[in-house]
């Protein structure tokens, strides 16, 4: 048994749901009620519940709206309420009769359950507002273009008038119910509904002009960043392979006094003994690029990892003046088709087209283009000529 108030503007569905969720339920189950709604419809409840009108008109019990306020002397014990524009009758500011005080405050006693109805629940007297359990929030969805859905809020009392929000949602008025009640006075005429666009959110030029602006814009975002990361692969032409086989030396390699690019000895194939005949494709390939360096500069191995059957390491490619022009890893030099072996003289590249190879060693560099550790670690030779001993 509990007070439960329902909160809105006009029009914004506080009676609908009184209605609809609470005396039609309570006539199927049999219930009294006891309600000051305008033209109710006994012969339409009867249709909704399936009851025989005989029935409806003895559980259903019409207040006239002039004898709201003597409510409590009307209504039996164990039935439902329901109240109308509760405000109109007892005041904030109003005066209230002792009995209505009893009414309120032992209604529990008496198994009654109340459903008030009004615009806002501060503007009734405290001895209502006071013992409030349940405060429904009804809003009419106008604003977004909406006249047939409401939104509705469940707040739960935690103490007298302080209410928490434990649920939420949306309603549609349904066409079958239409009829039930009377939504305005016998007297009045006007049924059409008033609306300004000006309240209408989705006419507002943000949404008629920007809105769908944003949205193609959007898709054109999508479109582009799909074709960018789904675009097709760009072949590069394969360089014609060449022929030609490199000889290396099988000696150790000896770094001269001074550094001179390395010497490739080319080997002729059976091929060679034809006229030359010059080669004017230009396409890049990537096994071809370390050739074009080491024909040009010197490789250095300039550090190296191995363990389990598996090594790594970098390679240097260094100009007479021991400029670095280029470096290597061996997982690059894999991935541009060359084989990468360890020897005890140092290291083998090896391209897998054509079985070009080329021995690169960590060969010394200090006495040539670096200060000497032993000069490091004393500063006053660190300006003195350094020597190749």
């Amino acid at each position: 048994m509990a007070i439960t108030f329902h909160e809105g503007l006009p029009g914004h569905g506080k009676t609908w749901e009184a209605v609809i969720y609470h005396l039609l339920p309570a006539v199927k189950a049999g219930r009294r009620v006891f309600a000051n709604i305008r033209g109710l419809n006994h012969e339409k409840i009867a249709e909704l519940t399936g009851r025989p009108l005989a029935e409806v008109d003895m559980l259903v019990t019409s207040i006239a709206w002039d004898d709201t306020p003597r409510i409590h002397e009307l209504v039996d014990n164990d039935s439902l309420v329901l109240i109308d524009e509760l405000q109109d009758f007892w005041p904030a500011k109003g005066h209230i009769l002792d009995k209505v005080t009893e009414f309120v405050t032992q209604h529990r006693h008496r198994g009654l359950d109340i459903v008030c109805m009004g615009q806002d629940l501060r503007d009734c007297h405290a001895i209502w507002k006071r013992r409030v359990e349940n405060k429904v929030l009804f809003v009419k969805q106008t604003a977004i273009g909406r006249d047939t859905h409401y939104k509705w809020e469940m707040w739960v009392a935690k103490q007298p008038e302080k209410f928490i929000k434990v649920n939420g949602g949306t309603r549609k008025y349904d066409p079958k119910y239409f009829g039930v009640y009377k939504t305005k006075r016998d007297d009045a005429e006007n049924v059409a509904h008033y609306a300004d666009d000006r309240a209408n959110i989705l006419k507002t030029k943000a949404f008629r002009f920007w809105l769908p602006l944003a949205a193609v814009g959007g898709v054109l975002a999508i479109s582009y960043l799909w074709h960018f990361f789904h675009a097709s692969p760009v072949k590069v032409p394969e360089k014609p392979k060449q022929s030609v086989a490199y000889q290396v030396p099988q000696n150790p390699t000896v770094v001269p006094q001074s550094v001179q690019p390395a010497q490739l000895h080319p080997v002729a194939s059976a091929a060679a003994s034809a006229p030359a005949v010059a080669d004017t494709s230009k396409a890049y390939s990537p096994e071809q690029y370390p050739v074009d360096l080491f024909s040009k500069y010197r490789p250095r191995l300039s550090a190296m990892i191995s363990g389990h059957n598996h090594i790594e390491g970098r390679i240097e490619v260094l100009d007479d003046s021991f400029h670095l022009k280029e470096e290597f890893t061996f997982a690059q030099l894999r991935a541009m088709g060359w084989g990468v072996a360890e020897t005890e003289r140092g290291v083998f590249l090896t391209r897998r087209s054509d079985g070009l190879r080329y021995l690169v060693t960590q060969w010394p560099i200090d006495p040539f283009g670096r200060t000497s550790d032993y000069a490091q670690r004393d500063p006053q030779l660190k300006d003195q000529p350094q020597g190749n001993s």
